[in-house]
């Protein structure tokens, strides 16, 4: 259970990133 959280958190944390260049 913790290790599927922390796979959702940095996939969510990845696509904010992701986002932030696409918009830099």
């Amino acid at each position: 259970m913790d290790t599927a959280n922390s796979i959702l958190f940095r996939s969510v944390f990845f696509c904010l990133i992701r986002s932030y260049l696409i918009i830099w």
